[in-house]
């Protein structure tokens, strides 16, 4: 039934973002628990009626990490990738390779768990060098080589833009 929709939707997106947020939170990337996040992904899965809402769900009200940015120029993104809404912070370092070790875990364990992923890379649509999540599955999605090349090489054009 509809209200179910809602309900489990409203759940869905709850737990979903407390989960992502007290895993960020162990691992030092989050400084604060934002239950105004938590409420707001709540909304938004019940309104979804599915635990979709974490994907819509910035980071409002909270402070941006120095080195953030937006992009506004998106004419060459690859058109049939879903595009990031930022903000953006380019990592570095060892906060860089802490963050790809955390996503490389989390693509082999959903490689592992799922077998119609075999053959496919995961794309994390905000790249964890540009800040993105590297374990929330919301913010990955399966693509073949051949539509993973594209993508890849979009952001590697604005890293070397950057630096």
């Amino acid at each position: 039934t509809v209200a179910a929709g809602i309900a489990g939707g409203a759940f869905g997106g709850a737990v979903g973002d407390a989960a992502v947020q007290g895993t960020e939170l162990a691992l030092g990337w989050r400084c604060h628990y934002s239950w105004q996040q938590t409420a707001v992904s709540a909304g938004l899965g019940g309104m979804l009626g599915g635990g979709f809402a974490r994907a819509f769900v910035g980071k409002s009200g909270a402070t941006l990490p120095e080195g953030s940015f937006s992009i506004a120029n998106w004419s060459s993104y690859p058109a049939n990738l879903p595009k990031p809404t930022g903000p953006f912070r380019l990592l570095e370092g060892a906060e860089y390779d802490a963050a790809r070790a955390a996503a490389n875990n989390a693509n082999r364990a959903l490689h592992q768990a799922e077998p119609s992923l075999r053959g496919l890379q995961l794309h994390e649509i905000q790249p964890v060098k540009f800040g993105g999540s590297p374990i929330d599955p919301l913010n990955k999605i399966p693509l073949t080589p051949q539509q993973h090349a594209p993508a890849t090489t979009w952001w590697n054009q604005l890293q070397r833009q950057i630096e």
